[in-house]
């Protein structure tokens, strides 16, 4: 009964435990959405990494594949025959003259108060039109070559893109929403479909063009439509037939919904003039799974607003609220109707955009509506619950367990008054007690107790051990030594059960028992211990310690790089103002982002076996883009005394200034002699550049004031290894140190992400400097006309 009361409150707990905490996590994931969506500023708000992380989950809980929704090199099966199509070569036969015209009025965005730095223009070709966008000083009286062959080498692809071919036999392919061409100048070549026949869109070419036409006008300080990473993931040095990318599943800026992206390099031959074909496919999503799959936090409903005709102007929430489902919400019809009113009171109105979101002034939550398809947006509110305390399991529970530990003391209490002293003696000998030959080891008598585990009297008692070697040689050990403190031993069980864990205790007997004749004999107490309840403290213990070492290795791995680059990107763009200044903040925050990636990689195999395998090629023109990027992001922090003092770096190489108030001399001075055929592999992506930072930064922060770090670079072409040598003057030639206490600290990080990836990597102080040498073993790259 004892039992059933105990289970019933155990029960009890866990599940008001399990609603309460389902309650918290509720509350905290609304929460949090409700901020990244109230304070997204990116163009697209599905561009926030947590909008995007929240929106992929819930495009995977109604029903998309997972490997349609992420990047990967090599296209999954549905997009497959994507990229066969896109590796078409260009036409051999000269292309048809292009005509390059001005677009039509109702395809012009007269929106913009801003000059554009680009001009978009319509290529006509054959039949097809295609939507050039360039900047302006690029247009000249006559088209390129390149640009025309690119157009032509578009229209083959769109007029074979029906026809199977023999990878793909008859299968059937996504929706083609546009085929673009990115040449190397930022020039955008795209040709666009509409979509499937509507019933309301008479003129279902001219409008796709239209759309593009539009689009492509958007960001007009931009001076490119693309940015020119769509170059990064594709190698023009490697074979170009291989090389497939895709994107996985994103919104489309252009107005189209759920999308994806098939790309291919391509260099011409004559010329060698590069390229990136890629097409946007449409990824079909059912739309009542996706509002079926919300969580409790979200309300849903599917819309197809009819925008304003003749306006350049959009009013999103009155023109989403005019065509609102009948059983939508009544909750988000209510703040649907309510920033209704808002825009109509203040005349509101925006460009139109394929995303719109609002925190709401009542701060209940955030509302929002994406675009999902052409024709069709997702409208959502995310309320915003407040946490709650869960005060009920925090109260009741406790307080029946109180309960049913009185009430079984005192049943306990009246049981043991009724025993007799007889019994209760008696109750005291169920410990299992054995008295052993320490000649031969064998058990002489035995009492009820120990005969129910096995030890019985007449058999060894070495025999009752667990059969592992381990056990054997611990039991043996402990015969030897002869100590007279308890020890553990596991005790085999017969019926395969897995072994059992006692606490043994031996005493030796000066005289014989009551009723024994065996002198000079021991005495054994056996005490079987549950491993997951008597053991529970040492083993809470140890996973308790194993925890916190966790967490030093991720304070640490943040702690050292990390902060310090996330310290120079929030100055530097405290004054960031040209161009240049811009570009180097979007390197460094993807820079920051592969760091954090990188540390996250090294934290999964911190202590594994070193990590061999090839996922990334390096070659000497990555060494000298970091090293030229290192010295950028030294040359921000020399010129700022307070980052200097916030880095802790106020006595390090950068501390003292320029003499005279002249230029100072560079941070970094370099001998590379690496050949081009020459390749580093490595196990992960930004492992070297990550080492390689930890490195230099390391010697700017303990180098002497003023001086300059030397770095040399060499391979070995013999033994095919780069030998890296860093070497920084030091005060009173004392270099970087650590307590000795500090399980994990920079130079503890440089060491392990070295033996992880294979390198040698020694360091310490030399002559007056600090020397720091890494060697990697290096792949050398055959020229493709070379005999193997």
């Amino acid at each position: 009964m004892i039992l059933g009361l105990a289970a019933l409150v155990v029960g009890l707990g866990a599940w008001w435990t399990h609603r309460a905490f389902e309650t918290q996590l509720d509350s905290g994931r609304a929460q949090t959405l409700t901020r990244l969506l109230a304070t997204s500023h990116a163009p697209r708000m599905v561009e926030a990494p947590g909008v995007e992380a929240w929106l992929l989950d819930l495009l995977q809980e109604a029903g998309v594949d997972e490997a349609l929704l992420r990047p990967a090199r090599d296209p999954p099966p549905e997009m497959r025959p994507v990229g066969a199509r896109l590796h078409q070569p260009p036409p051999s036969t000269p292309p048809a003259r292009a005509v390059l015209v001005d677009p039509p009025a109702e395809a012009i965005d007269a929106t913009h108060q801003l000059e554009s730095l680009r001009l978009v223009k319509h290529l006509h070709l054959g039949e097809q039109t295609l939507v050039l966008t360039r900047r302006r000083g690029q247009f000249e009286a006559e088209l390129e070559p390149d640009l025309q062959r690119a157009a032509a080498h578009l229209v083959a692809i769109a007029d074979a893109w029906a026809r199977p071919t023999a990878a793909d036999g008859e299968a059937p392919l996504p929706h083609l929403i546009r085929l673009y061409a990115i040449m190397e100048d930022g020039s955008f070549l795209s040709l666009p479909f509409p979509e499937p026949a509507r019933p309301d869109e008479p003129r279902p070419h001219a409008s796709a063009l239209e759309e593009e036409t539009l689009q492509s006008q958007r960001r007009p300080r931009a001076p490119s439509l693309v940015s020119g990473g769509a170059f990064l993931d594709l190698d023009f040095g490697q074979s170009l037939d291989a090389q497939t990318h895709y994107s996985g599943v994103y919104t489309d800026v252009g107005g189209s919904g759920f999308v994806a992206t098939v790309s291919v390099p391509m260099q011409y031959a004559d010329n060698g003039a590069k390229l990136v074909i890629a097409a946007d496919v449409a990824v079909d999503v059912e739309l009542q799974r996706l509002v079926d799959a919300a969580g409790p936090y979200l309300r849903l409903t599917v819309t197809e607003p009819v925008p304003l005709p003749d306006s350049p102007w959009w009013q999103p929430w009155s023109t989403l609220a005019g065509r609102l489902r009948p059983d939508v919400p009544e909750a988000l019809r209510r703040e649907v109707q309510e920033q209704v009113l808002r825009e109509g009171r203040e005349q509101l109105g925006m460009p139109l955009s394929p995303v719109v979101h609002r925190r709401l002034d009542s701060g209940r939550g955030a509302l929002f509506a994406l675009q999902v398809r052409r024709h069709r947006w997702l409208v959502g509110w995310a309320v915003e619950t407040p946490a709650s305390v869960p005060w009920g399991p925090m109260v009741v529970i406790p307080g029946l367990l109180v309960l049913l530990l009185v009430w079984a003391e005192r049943r306990w209490a009246r049981s043991e008054a009724e025993r007799d002293s007889a019994h209760a003696a008696l109750e005291l000998l169920g410990i299992p007690l054995v008295i052993v030959d320490p000649n031969d080891d064998t058990v002489v008598w035995a009492n009820a107790a120990a005969d129910a585990l096995g030890l019985r009297p007449g058999r060894s008692f070495g025999d009752e051990v667990a059969p592992d070697p381990g056990s054997r040689s611990h039991y043996q050990h402990e015969q030897v030594a002869g100590r007279r403190r308890a020890y553990g031993v596991h005790l085999r069980q017969s019926d395969g059960r897995p072994a059992r864990f006692a606490l043994v205790r031996s005493i030796s007997l000066s005289e014989p028992l009551p009723g024994l004749g065996a002198a000079h004999h021991r005495l054994g107490l056996v005490i079987v211990v549950d491993d997951e309840a008597e053991l529970a403290p040492v083993l809470d213990e140890r996973d308790t310690a194993a925890r916190q070492d966790e967490r030093d290795r991720l304070a640490t791995l943040l702690d050292h790089g990390a902060d310090t680059l996330a310290r120079v990107l929030a100055r530097r763009l405290e004054h960031a103002r040209s161009e240049d200044e811009l570009a180097f903040c979007r390197w460094l925050a993807e820079y920051l982002l592969w760091r954090l990636r990188v540390g996250e990689w090294v934290l999964g195999h911190w202590g594994g076996a070193p990590r061999l395998e090839a996922q990334r090629i390096l070659g000497p023109r990555h060494l000298h883009g970091t090293l030229e990027r290192y010295e950028q992001i030294f040359a921000v922090v020399r010129d700022d005394d307070r980052l200097r003092a916030q880095l802790h770096w106020s006595n390090g190489m950068l501390a003292s200034p320029a003499p005279g108030g002249g230029v100072a001399s560079p941070v970094i001075e370099s001998e590379v002699d690496w050949p081009d055929g020459y390749r580093l592999t490595m196990p992960t992506d930004g492992v070297f550049g990550f080492l390689l930072g930890e490195l230099l930064v390391n010697a700017v922060e303990h180098g002497a004031p003023g001086s300059t770090m030397e770095l040399e670079a060499v391979v070995d072409r013999g033994r095919r290894e780069l030998d890296l040598r860093l070497s920084n003057p030091v005060v009173e030639a004392s270099g970087p140190s650590e307590p000795r206490d500090k399980a994990y600290g920079g130079r503890v990080i440089t060491k392990e992400l070295a033996r992880l990836c294979g390198w040698t990597l020694t360091q310490g102080p030399e002559g007056g400097a600090y020397v720091v040498r890494l060697v990697c073993p290096l792949t050398q790259q055959r020229e493709a006309t070379e005999t193997d």
